[in-house]
């Protein structure tokens, strides 16, 4: 499925540059009701009208748009906005409209291990609205934005689009796991992103990990160090809300984040491997056998 720029732009309110509306179909143009949308609000405030009622959102803050939404944004002449505009199946072809707004969505999650799109499932302002941002969150998903655009304009080379995608995914998923950690209830992430109450500290630090995967240099003793908590006391934590060390968890989550590109893109293993925080692609390639035979 090959990825299409619509010749129209979105301003990002940050003069001299702007995001291009991003559409997924091998044959032409889809209509505007076939896509979802991602708002992401850098800083500033800005006031949106969705659904007849108006609102005002300040950032950093992510605004998921579905197909049946009607956005209006307005009141943001000091504000960063960014936006990317995508057809589900821009995600996994079997990822369609019929079938996210269908009874078995769900059985479709669990057999593709596709990502759970909530938030862009709901049509009220609580579930679209997604808050939360850390400050590392907000440098890397607005790099992630600017690598999508790049490559989306440029096409540097054949694995433009997989990059293009790749950067989605990524900022999908950030979406998922705050949109969980504010509604743990409706958790059904195959890597769990909840964080359990009284756990706040611990919850600083997974959603640093969550930012920084792809960082080589991240580990137990980094994070300690970031943090003030001994390395030790660091780790009982870790055993206690997520089961498993640091260490594990860091593994853990770079290969569930490696294995979606996989899945997903056709990125090399060596680029996915950088992507993912691996020090090279035999590193990658030995830590996914014995994780994952």
């Amino acid at each position: 499925m090959s990825l299409i720029l619509h010749p129209e732009t979105i301003d990002m309110m940050d003069p001299g540059r702007s995001v291009p509306v991003a559409y997924v179909d091998s044959r032409k143009l889809p209509a505007k009701t076939d896509c979802f949308q991602i708002l992401f609000l850098e800083k500033g405030f800005t006031d949106i009208i969705l659904n007849g009622l108006r609102y005002v959102c300040s950032g950093p803050s992510f605004l998921c748009i579905n197909e049946q939404q009607i956005v209006d944004v307005f009141d943001a002449d000091h504000t960063h906005l960014y936006s990317i505009l995508f057809s589900p199946e821009f995600i996994n072809k079997n990822m369609t409209i019929e079938h996210m707004r269908g009874g078995t969505y769900s059985d479709l999650c669990d057999v593709h291990d596709l990502l759970l799109m909530r938030p862009f499932l709901e049509n009220d302002f609580p579930h679209s609205y997604i808050t939360g941002i850390t400050p590392e969150m907000v440098s890397r998903i607005t790099r992630q934005f600017l690598e999508c655009r790049s490559q989306l304009v440029n096409q540097p080379d054949w694995y433009w689009s997989c990059r293009a995608r790749s950067n989605v995914l990524d900022i999908i998923r950030t979406i998922e796991r705050l949109y969980y950690c504010t509604h743990p209830e409706e958790s059904t992430s195959t890597f769990d992103c909840h964080i359990p109450e009284g756990a706040e500290e611990i919850g600083r630090v997974l959603k640093y990990i969550w930012s920084n995967y792809s960082d080589p240099s991240l580990s137990a003793a980094q994070l300690s160090e970031r943090f003030g908590i001994h390395k030790n006391i660091l780790n009982t934590a870790f055993e206690r809300y997520t089961g498993t060390s640091v260490y594990q968890y860091i593994l853990e989550y770079r290969l569930y984040t490696a294995s979606q590109k996989l899945r997903f893109t056709e990125l090399t293993v060596d680029e996915i491997a950088w992507q993912t925080g691996f020090s090279s692609a035999s590193h990658f390639s030995a830590s996914f056998k014995k994780k994952r035979g």
